[in-house]
């Protein structure tokens, strides 16, 4: 989100440069697609999701198990308070997942001897 603020505003800071008149002129998608090697539509997801999920939720799930596209646009179809409640249940079912898996492992040490 932070390189589209700083685009939008070399765009909108009347600067007059000939790099952002003519032809030349693309959208901040096309931009940054070319520059990162992405997809124009990859870009625009990035910028639907991240100006639609509410920040501090984006935040949580930064880097977890559900920080993936499908889960962050069901995450940005619902509304904030929504999205709170949903990252909680995200959560639960995460912790649940990581507690059976450390009992697993617990068990397989206790029956092998295998710290």
């Amino acid at each position: 989100m932070w390189r589209k603020e700083v685009w939008e505003w070399i765009r909108n800071s009347g600067t007059i440069c000939s790099t952002l008149t003519g032809r030349g002129n693309t959208a901040f998608a096309s931009e940054t697609a070319a520059a990162i090697g992405k997809t124009k539509q990859d870009i625009n997801r990035a910028v639907s999701r991240a100006e639609k999920i509410a920040p501090d939720v984006l935040a949580e799930v930064s880097g977890t198990d559900h920080d993936k596209g499908v889960e962050l646009d069901a995450l940005k179809r619902l509304s904030p308070d929504e999205q709170r409640q949903a990252l909680q249940s995200f959560l639960k079912v995460t912790f649940r997942r990581e507690r059976q898996s450390f009992n697993v492992i617990r068990r397989v040490s206790f029956v092998t001897g295998v710290n």
